[in-house]
């Protein structure tokens, strides 16, 4: 499974035994020479990635409910026309049970 660039950045920033003159050097890299710029570029990156993957997990969820309401929908006309086949059938076997004088109601 190939790792996103979130993953590879955070592995890269966590990887134990860095020293903090390690950890602003690089901050510094990242923003230019300036660690604030480093913090808020990567805060930002990192946002970025983070609302990128809430709308995906919302697309596929959106899909998924309705997909779901579309199964709904189908079985719901399945089990009501199954009900009026089954109706019809029912009042087809009474009419021809009536036919046969040993069976009508009179």
């Amino acid at each position: 499974m190939e790792t996103t660039l979130e993953e590879q950045i955070m592995t890269l920033l966590n990887e134990k035994g860095k020293s903090a003159d390690t950890m602003t050097s690089a901050l510094k890299s990242i923003g230019d020479g300036s660690m604030e710029n480093g913090i808020n570029k990567l805060a930002r990156f990192m946002e970025k990635a983070g609302k990128n993957q809430g709308v995906l997990l919302g697309i596929m969820g959106t899909i998924t409910i309705a997909g779901l309401i579309q199964l709904l929908i189908k079985y719901i006309k399945n089990k009501i026309s199954s009900e009026k086949k089954f109706e019809l059938e029912g009042k087809a076997i009474i009419k021809k049970l009536e036919n046969i004088p040993e069976y009508s109601k009179e």
